[in-house]
């Protein structure tokens, strides 16, 4: 599945960190990235190769497209994916997002999700979403709730994420915490645990246990050019242990 292939690195090298890191001078950021894990159960590494392009066209209101090449349990799957977030009151906004991947093999056939933020107070948020997925054998259905705050430099966060899949209902949690440094640098850390749809195989799904943790961050070289990256440790069950990172070149015009 798309969240188990990608665990905590998705999380961490998502769409809202890529809309963060631009200003209103430099509103378009195209990011080419490399992802490698290594598996202990002696299988092939994992890899995902991409380039991620999002746009600013006004307060809180961005698009992004993204192209991506995954190998995963020796074949590969190639993905387009898009969203686009967009406010609808001065304290209320959506994000809606898609995919599609053509061969299907580990990731998802195509994917529709929805996310509604909501500040209910002065540097409080709010997020609540629902997420379809359609896979080459299962059909994965996940929500989101998630409460968020900003203090000064730093933000955390805490999230549920109940998830329907091969007719078996199944749970995780997460927190995060973020330091924000410069201009439009920062670092994070990210922690989960729970139940998800897990890939053991190319078209063979398991729910199981999931522990992962992540640290990850961007930090500018100038104002156009910056780096990001995350190192990243997932258990799945007694499948396997995946320990890898993921490193990017951002250019912002």
């Amino acid at each position: 599945m798309r969240r188990a292939a990608a665990g905590v690195l998705a999380l961490a090298m998502g769409a809202p960190l890529l809309a963060a890191a631009q200003s209103a001078e430099l509103p378009t950021s195209v990011e080419l990235g490399y992802a490698r894990e290594h598996l202990s159960n002696d299988s092939p590494d994992w890899q995902d190769t991409g380039i991620d392009i999002t746009h600013r066209f006004g307060q809180r209101e961005y698009l992004g497209v993204s192209l991506h090449d995954a190998k995963r349990f020796g074949v590969e799957d190639v993905s387009a994916a898009a969203f686009y977030l967009m406010p609808l009151t001065d304290k209320l906004a959506l994000n809606l997002e898609g995919s599609l991947s053509p061969d299907a093999s580990f990731l998802p056939r195509n994917m529709v999700a929805g996310q509604l933020q909501y500040e209910f107070a002065p540097a409080w948020l709010l997020y609540g979403g629902l997420k379809s997925a359609n896979y080459a054998e299962d059909h994965v259905t996940e929500g989101l709730l998630r409460l968020e705050q900003y203090v000064s430099s730093f933000s955390w966060s805490v999230a549920w994420k109940p998830v329907r899949a091969l007719g078996t209902y199944a749970q995780s949690f997460e927190v995060r915490g973020n330091y924000y440094y410069g201009e439009r640098n920062m670092v994070g850390l990210i922690a989960a645990y729970g139940q998800e749809a897990t890939s053991v195989a190319p078209n063979e799904v398991v729910i199981a246990d999931v522990r992962s943790i992540a640290l990850l961050g961007r930090h500018h070289l100038s104002p156009r050019w910056a780096l990001t990256y995350a190192i990243t440790r997932t258990e799945q069950g007694s499948f396997y242990t995946r320990t890898g990172g993921r490193l990017g070149v951002q250019y912002s015009f």
